[in-house]
């Protein structure tokens, strides 16, 4: 499992092409562009990012080197994902029309409504889980922009709750689509085209910490789940057997293969690095063996998933997602030290704040990586101590003979989903508006109480009226590292917050985040939020 963070280093390109700038060729932004998606296509990473810095030294404007810019990340972060793939067994494959896939999932019958439904207001492009019996869903909606998020709502018996976007590190400026969630409520599966991830929809997975109610940093599920291709819709099988997902890859735009693995709770991960062989690995072809016409048990195959093993596997994504960021923070590190030595005067000065930035940050990364190591060591032993496993990990989970073979069935699609709404109350001491011209209003009349603001930015200057891009109010705060911060709006609850959120981001504020106070004093979100009332 992977989480990416956002590689700041393109801002100093203009800088390292005027101080060293190689020979360009003759092609064009749209050719080197269109070669670098083809190679991405075909698992030859390292070859697209040179035809996309080639686009970006030949982009004409923000909105093209902004374009660019997303596809380095993606191949940036394909890479990084190369050197952790799964090796998942395969029961089963099939193609079916995108527009009702869905109906050949193990799901509850009548529970997927394709027509329009109340929940959606602004796109029925995607289909809605929904059961009969639900007492709470969680749902993809699209929002005021019109990027869809992921909210729930639940069953007040007389109405159902007025839906509430489920968290900020389930939010991003793309589209979150297909949430599933776990029997115990505490593991989503998900697609998103806007995290960060190697292109198109990525699988993820959070899991939620009851006592606050918040959900974990969303991780990538990774190669072979996660393709240059749309991948969406994964769930485990109520029996422990299978993991289904479905995806686009290797099919037409008007189709999709749904595919049908083994399920391990614990996959072992392993480097593959060859464009050929990572092609091959994702293709995901069922063994020539292999039928899907029965179902049938697989005694024996499967351990039973303990506190320990859930913990073990909690971990090992840990570890491996703190492993990414060294990776991320070093290969910058070096990029800058590189420039270092050609950079002068105000972009030297840049380069030496930001070598010192990055360098600071990974001292506690590296902290907390030694600290996790040490506890997977720990479970491993006792994991030796109990028999469950062998000398490596990739004994953890018996491959027998007897593999699950899988039918695929039909479902029939639900009615159209006839629900009221409870609307979200208002409190007439909640602020928050855009407009042309947006205002600052003074710290000293701040609110006391609790309340939530979204972050906007921080600067050694203050900010201005085009700062704030006509956001009101904005409160500009002195912090303790001597640097202007502006937080937007006053909220009496996280979910308001969290409503207005991507309208913020949309406006260019892409690393706008959630905060709270307490009485005018800056607050942990966690433990406000665990304050809150819950819903299950």
């Amino acid at each position: 499992m992977y989480r990416f963070r956002k590689k700041v280093l393109l801002i100093l390109l203009p800088a390292v092409f005027c101080l060293g700038a190689p020979y360009l060729s003759a092609q064009s932004f749209e050719s080197y562009l269109h070669k670098g998606d083809s190679l991405h296509c075909l698992y030859r990473f390292e070859d697209a990012l040179a035809q996309y810095m080639g686009a970006f030294r030949r982009a004409g404007n923000l909105e093209q080197k902004s374009l660019v810019d997303r596809k380095i990340d993606q191949s940036q972060n394909a890479l990084s994902m190369t050197d952790f793939c799964a090796r998942p067994e395969v029961v089963a494959r099939d193609r079916y029309s995108v527009k009702d896939f869905f109906l050949y999932y193990p799901m509850e019958n009548r529970s997927w409504r394709i027509d329009p439904n109340p929940l959606d207001y602004l796109s029925t492009e995607i289909s809605l889980y929904f059961p009969d019996k639900a007492r709470s869903v969680i749902f993809s909606a699209a929002d005021a922009t019109g990027a869809r998020n992921l909210y729930r709502t639940e069953n007040l018996d007389t109405c159902w709750s007025a839906p509430e976007p489920l968290d900020e590190r389930l939010t991003s400026s793309g589209n979150e689509i297909f949430p599933v969630l776990s029997s115990d409520g505490n593991t989503l599966w998900f697609a998103s085209d806007g995290l960060p991830g190697m292109g198109g929809y990525d699988l993820y997975v959070s899991r939620r910490d009851p006592a606050s109610g918040s959900w974990s940093e969303p991780a990538n599920l990774g190669i072979p789940f996660s393709s240059p291709g749309d991948d969406f819709l994964l769930l485990n099988t109520d029996d422990g057997e299978c993991t289904i997902f479905a995806s686009n890859r290797d099919c037409s735009k008007d189709s999709v293969y749904i595919y049908v693995l083994e399920y391990d709770p614990l996959p072992v991960m392993t480097p593959v690095h060859s464009a050929e062989e990572l092609k091959e690995l994702s293709s995901l072809r069922p063994p020539q063996n292999s039928a899907a016409t029965v179902n049938i048990a697989s005694a024996g195959r499967i351990v039973t998933e303990t506190d320990n093993t859930k913990l073990y596997r909690a971990r090992t994504e840990q570890s491996r997602a703190l492993r990414d960021s060294i990776y991320r923070y070093e290969n910058d590190l070096d990029a800058l030290r590189g420039l270092f030595s050609q950079a002068e005067g105000e972009t030297r000065e840049l380069v030496t704040r930001l070598i010192r930035e990055k360098e600071e940050a990974l001292i506690p990364i590296r902290k907390e990586l030694e600290a996790v190591s040490a506890e997977i060591r720990s479970i491993e032993q006792n994991f030796l101590k109990g028999g469950v496993v062998g000398s490596r990990p990739t004994e953890a989970i018996p491959r027998g003979e007897s593999r699950p073979r899988y039918s695929f069935r039909r479902n029939s699609a639900g009615t159209a989903l006839k629900i009221k709404l409870k609307q979200r109350e208002s409190d007439s001491s909640e602020a928050f508006s855009i407009s042309p011209i947006g205002h600052f209003a003074d710290v000293a009349d701040f609110p006391l109480g609790t309340v939530w603001q979204i972050r906007l930015m921080s600067n050694v200057r203050h900010a201005t009226l085009d700062d704030i891009h006509g956001l009101s109010p904005v409160y500009e705060r002195l912090s303790s590292n001597l640097k202007y911060t502006c937080y937007a709006g006053v909220f009496r609850s996280y979910a308001a917050a969290m409503s207005q959120l991507n309208k913020v981001r949309a406006l260019g504020f892409t690393e706008a985040r959630i905060v709270v106070w307490q009485d005018g004093k800056s607050a942990d979100v966690a433990t406000m939020r665990s304050q809150q009332p819950q819903r299950p």
